[in-house]
C-alpha cells in the first residue's frame, strides 16, 4: 500500500510527482550503469580503486597498493597475477628488495614484509623506512627502460613509447562511489522503486 501523501495543493503534488519520477529514472540509470561497470571490472581484473604506491621486482612484476588495505601484483603488460590484503590499513609506501616486498607506514616504525607470491615474511621495525622509500616511489617506478606511473586514470606505462594505460581506474559513474561501491550502488538502485512509488502517490493525490 502506498504511503499517505501529506496535504498539499494539486499543482504542488504534480511537481512532486514529476520530481519523484525523475529521481527514480536517474537512480535506475546510474545504479544499473554502475552495477554493470562493477561486474565488468571485477570479472576482468582485481578491483583497482585509489592506487597510492607502487614498487617493482627485477622481473618487472608490479606491486600496487590500493584501497588502503590491499596489494595487487601485475605483469608488466597489466595482466593481473595475484592480490592480498595487509593490516593495519593505511597510506603506505612500497619497496621491493632482496626478493621481499616491504610495506612502510608514515607514522609508525612498523615494516611489513611479503614474498613476491604474497606470502607473509614477518615484520620488523625501521623508523626511517617510509622516508627512505621516497615520495617519488609512491607514484612511479623504473624497471630497465620501462617507466610505470600511477595517474588519475590508472596504472600507465609512460616509456618506452607509445604510452599505454595498463590498468584503468573505475570510470564514471562507478568511480564516484569510492573504494567499496557495492552498497552505495545498491542503495541508488533501491531509490528507483521508492521514487516511482512516491511519484504514483503524488500523482493520485487529491487535496482534501
Amino acid at each position: 500500500m502506498l504511503a499517505r501523501v501529506p496535504p498539499v495543493s494539486r499543482p504542488v503534488a504534480k511537481v512532486l510527482s514529476a520530481l519523484s519520477a525523475g529521481v527514480a529514472v536517474v537512480a535506475l540509470i546510474v545504479g544499473a550503469w554502475s552495477a554493470s561497470q562493477f561486474r565488468s571490472a571485477t570479472l576482468a581484473r582485481p578491483w583497482f580503486v585509489a592506487p597510492h604506491a607502487i614498487a617493482a621486482a627485477p622481473d618487472a612484476t608490479l606491486f600496487v597498493a590500493v584501497q588502503r588495505f590491499e596489494i595487487q601484483a601485475y605483469a608488466s603488460d597489466g595482466t593481473p597475477i595475484r592480490a592480498w590484503r595487509f593490516a593495519p590499513p593505511g597510506q603506505v609506501r612500497l619497496q621491493f628488495s632482496d626478493d621481499v616486498l616491504e610495506v612502510a607506514y608514515p607514522d609508525s616504525e612498523r615494516v611489513l614484509r611479503f614474498g613476491a607470491d604474497g606470502s607473509d615474511q614477518g615484520q620488523g621495525s625501521d623508523s626511517g623506512a617510509y622516508e627512505r622509500f621516497g615520495a617519488e616511489g609512491e607514484r612511479s617506478v623504473l624497471v630497465g627502460d620501462a617507466h610505470f606511473v600511477l595517474e588519475a586514470e590508472g596504472l600507465v606505462r609512460v616509456t618506452p613509447a607509445p604510452r599505454q594505460l595498463l590498468v584503468p581506474a573505475p570510470p564514471a559513474p562507478l568511480g564516484f562511489f569510492g573504494e567499496r561501491p557495492l552498497l552505495p550502488v545498491t542503495g541508488v538502485l533501491l531509490l528507483a522503486p521508492l521514487g516511482m512509488a512516491a511519484s504514483i502517490a503524488f500523482g493520485r493525490h487529491r487535496p482534501d
